[in-house]
């Protein structure tokens, strides 16, 4: 009997700057999280953290056309990483969205790491693990587009701009 695999998504709602880690606290430099670059590296994806985070800080400082959903391909293209800027008026955290989704061979380590980065944080808001927790809110990704009879579409969507990125 053929063991059936499924790939794996993770959806967290975490404050921008858990993305970050400032080494010095007297000092305005930050250097990307080294828990969320473990994540990247083990999926073979290429993010400019501080040109990412630099967006964030001008967003909060009222730039709000910075804002948008990127999808992070890794250059295979069988996993990305989804950040998401947009930030709703009321959000006194700086909360983005992030979503992984990878193959089953990587599920189990990359499931440990997130777990790692959500814990970290002081405010882990929403962290969720399956196989289409990031397609139900972000119905973006091709791959799994094609796996519906009909169009999925989410409201939420609805007026953001939307980037894609695929790494070399």
């Amino acid at each position: 009997m053929k063991q059936i695999q499924w790939d794996i998504e993770i959806k967290l709602f975490l404050p921008n700057n858990t993305l970050v880690v400032y080494p010095d606290e007297n000092k305005d430099e930050f250097i990307e999280n080294p828990n969320f670059k473990v994540i990247r590296e083990c999926l073979n994806i290429d993010i400019d953290i501080t040109d990412w985070y630099n967006k964030c800080i001008q967003i909060a400082l009222g730039k709000m056309e910075l804002q948008k959903i990127e999808i992070y391909y890794s250059s295979d293209e069988e996993s990305y990483i989804l950040l998401d800027n947009y930030r709703d008026p009321y959000d006194e955290l700086d909360l983005i969205g992030i979503g992984v989704k990878t193959t089953s061979e990587l599920g189990e380590q990359v499931r440990k790491l997130t777990r790692i980065l959500n814990d970290e944080s002081p405010y882990n808001i929403n962290y969720c693990e399956g196989c289409n927790s990031v397609f139900k809110l972000y119905p973006i990704d091709e791959k799994t587009k094609g796996r519906y009879k009909e169009p999925q579409k989410s409201e939420y969507l609805d007026g953001k701009e939307i980037k894609i990125i695929k790494s070399r």
